[in-house]
């Protein structure tokens, strides 16, 4: 499995997620430890003060407390905000739910650093989240780009091209985060955005399709699971598809459709 470092950075920063029964899903917190390092600016020529480091550090901790809207007030305070900085702020609008604001910010965070991989995604997320599909597609291929092992951009990519109805091309990409880390899945929240009952629900057969065809039997049950009670996943459909030519016979799968015969 080939996950690369700064991926694994950027999972250590999401947070478990659920889901309401509205079909919302809600927005990973993307915390980072209050133990990290303070951020400095890039430029070496930039001479920052103790105190500057100490608004940094304060700020970190309200946001890694969940106290958004003061670590947002404490981090205003920094006189020339770096490009970490300013995507730290994008996370706590976003955990506000102010998704203007925190478009702003992350823009602001990637005209200063434009090979941060985690700020594509993370500005990706908030145009999924107002449905600005088209944009939320390419800044996560962006992403992509920069950090071609990190499973979690191919996740993302995936929950959005569903979102739209590209169902094959949603699939592809869970199938590439799929090969790239087994466990994508396991714990980590998608992009909030509000999906139709009948998107979720092909959402859920696209990742149970996925699983099957990594091999991987208990990703693909909970899935599976999902879709059948949501509706997408059907005995007649299931014999048919490809994806599950390896599992379909598989006696738990076939469990879940004894109340079709």
């Amino acid at each position: 499995m080939r996950v690369s470092f700064r991926c694994i950075f950027v999972l250590a920063l999401i947070g478990l997620a659920t889901y309401s029964a509205a079909s919302q899903i809600i927005p990973p917190s993307k915390l980072m430890s209050a133990t990290d390092p303070v951020d400095l600016p890039r430029d070496s020529n930039f001479s920052i003060g103790s105190n500057q480091i100490a608004i940094i550090e304060t700020a970190d901790r309200l946001l890694a407390q969940r106290s958004y809207q003061a670590a947002i007030e404490t981090y205003k305070q920094i006189k020339e905000p770096s490009a970490r900085v300013l995507d730290r702020m994008g996370v706590a609008y976003e955990s506000l739910f102010d998704a203007d604001d925190a478009i702003r910010a992350y823009k602001q965070s990637i005209r200063i650093d434009a090979k941060n991989p985690r700020t594509y995604n993370d500005l990706a997320t908030v145009y999924d989240q107002v449905q600005r599909y088209s944009e939320a597609e390419r800044l996560y291929r962006k992403a992509i780009e920069l950090a071609p092992d990190c499973a979690l951009y191919y996740k993302n990519l995936g929950t959005s091209l569903l979102a739209q109805g590209k169902y094959n091309k949603g699939s592809e990409a869970y199938q590439h985060a799929l090969n790239l880390d087994p466990h994508v899945f396991d714990g980590h929240g998608n992009p909030l955005m509000v999906m139709t009952r009948n998107d979720n629900a092909e959402m859920n057969y696209a990742r149970a399709g996925s699983c099957a065809r990594a091999g991987l039997r208990d990703c693909t049950l909970v899935y599976l699971r999902k879709a059948v009670s949501e509706g997408s996943a059907t005995a007649r459909r299931i014999a048919t598809d490809r994806d599950f030519s390896t599992m379909r016979d598989d006696p738990s799968i076939q469990q879940l459709f004894q109340n079709e015969h």
